[in-house]
């Protein structure tokens, strides 16, 4: 390697990567399809909290033109909401369609994110690279975004395209690598403003190549570092009042250290192979080439990026926002990982970590949900590997369809579905099983029911609660002063009890 050569063109082998990057679009294409089979099974599940909140809050009742103005909870991420709504519109043209169609848009996004990755990660560290874009792109932190009807897709793809203009801007500066720079970033904090956090990451990527040098060229690391701010002062600005209210919300996880323990244990699972081999190759870099030692200086203080939106806000923020971060992390542990590769002369040891992070991969498409209860005790918290409403336990469909059978006994009843029940995705599923929107009470979405449901519980009806579990059910049963409960059904994240 010369010793002269910046981040940017760190190892790679020369007939390899010639030989991979000529077929770049074949492994695109089966990538591709690696992801889109994985994907199948996440994308007929059911809606849960927050995607309920996107198509019933902004994306159904909204007119195209209100939804930008409509920024009144974060849920409202607007750059996707706008795309979703231009598809709902495209779909419901000849009347409604199923409800699994609505996650296309996030899927149509990861298409073009699993290329730009692949061919990135390619071009710049060869055989390391397919393997490490393999791993993140078939991990189940991505296929969930891939069928979340959410904007975190929009946000990894928008963050990603940006990382690359900022490649292109550091090599040769023009008019038109700047402006793409420039709208990658405005649609990024258009879909989530946290998206800064991951444009700020790139920004850190490039700083030794345009500060820690001998000609330092500020003005290029200027304009990187602070288009991202006037991006997202420019589209937020007719918004403002919204903007900072949503920012006084405080809303995110009561606990700092378990909202960095999910986030950084979800992507290490992910490399959990690759990670040892590539801090022995970062370590050669460090050795070996001492004009790189700040790039793996500034490598690792890029995983910090998230730690301050722990530690210093008044909640922490939510782990999925930093979902964005994870290409940049991945594109540090393929350098590091190349590095081991070119270094290590026994062929064993060489095709050792490709062999094991590859079983490694498949395997973790499988038992997920093993691994995220050893981490994190629980899905219960959203977690980025296996949350809740990820998994084939996630079932309100089925509780719904007991309420329907008792209606259609001629029982009659009175539902209440617990915020920790999920309700937004019972009361979304009442829609599409098509029973009257009155079957399930819910405080969610205004109104609370104390009075309505002792009156009932009065006058004879069955009184029936949707809850989280046993916890959340003793909660509502003293809350509403009833006496005792008899389980009907009890899944893992939801149960239906008779109350007495």
């Amino acid at each position: 390697m010369n010793v002269k050569r910046n981040a940017s063109e760190l190892p790679r082998e020369g007939f390899s990567g010639n030989f991979l990057y000529k077929r770049r679009f074949l492994i695109f294409f089966l990538l591709t399809c690696g992801v889109i089979f994985s994907a199948l099974s996440y994308l007929f599940r059911a809606l849960w909290f927050d995607e309920v909140l996107t198509m019933e809050v902004f994306v159904h009742p909204m007119p195209l033109s209100r939804i930008y103005w409509a920024y009144n909870i974060p849920n409202n991420h607007i750059i996707y909401t706008l795309a979703q709504k231009l598809w709902v519109m495209f779909l419901e043209s000849s009347g409604p369609r199923p409800y699994f169609l609505y996650r296309m848009v996030s899927l149509a996004a990861a298409v073009p994110a699993v290329y730009l990755i692949t061919t990135h990660f390619l071009r710049k560290t060869s055989c390391a690279g397919v393997l490490t874009a393999a791993a993140l792109c078939l991990s189940t932190p991505f296929l969930l975004f891939a069928t979340s009807i959410r904007g975190y897709m929009f946000s990894f793809l928008f963050c990603t395209a940006a990382f690359l203009a900022m490649e292109k801007w550091v090599k040769r500066p023009s008019f038109l690598t700047g402006a793409a720079y420039f709208f990658w970033c405005l649609l990024a904090v258009g879909t989530i403003p946290a998206n800064l956090a991951a444009l700020g990451a790139g920004v850190g990527f490039f700083l030794p190549t345009l500060f820690f040098r001998k000609r330092k060229r500020l003005k290029r690391l200027l304009f990187l570092a602070f288009v991202p701010f006037i991006t997202l002062f420019l589209f937020y600005f007719p918004i403002a009042r919204k903007f900072f209210a949503n920012m006084d919300r405080g809303e995110g996880w009561t606990s700092p250290a378990a909202a960095a323990q999910n986030l950084y244990f979800s992507f290490f699972a992910i490399f959990i192979v690759l990670i040892p081999f590539a801090v022995l190759g970062g370590v050669k870099i460090y050795r070996k080439y001492p004009r790189l030692r700040w790039n793996v200086i500034i490598g690792l203080l890029i995983f910090l990026v998230p730690t301050p939106a722990f530690f210093v806000f008044k909640n922490a923020a939510f782990p999925r926002v930093f979902f964005p971060l994870f290409p940049i992390w991945a594109i540090l542990i393929a350098y590091g990982f190349a590095m081991y590769v070119k270094s290590e002369k026994s062929p064993f040891w060489k095709a050792l970590p490709f062999v094991l992070q590859l079983g490694t991969t498949l395997l973790f498409l499988q038992y997920a949900p093993a691994v995220s209860d050893f981490l994190f005790i629980s899905g219960r918290d959203d977690d980025l590997l296996m949350p809740y409403h990820l998994r084939h336990t996630f079932t309100p469909q089925i509780i719904l369809q007991e309420i329907r059978r008792r209606i259609r006994s001629g029982e009659k009843l009175y539902v209440y579905s617990t915020f920790h029940s999920d309700a937004p995705a019972v009361a979304f599923q009442v829609l599409v099983m098509d029973l009257p929107q009155e079957t399930v009470r819910t405080d969610v979405f205004g109104g609370f029911w104390e009075k309505e449901l002792l009156e009932r519980h009065k006058e004879g009806y069955r009184i029936y609660f949707i809850t989280g579990n046993e916890l959340d059910l003793q909660y509502n049963i003293r809350r509403f002063g009833l006496h005792g409960s008899e389980p009907i059904l009890i899944h893992q994240y939801q149960r239906l009890d008779r109350i007495f």
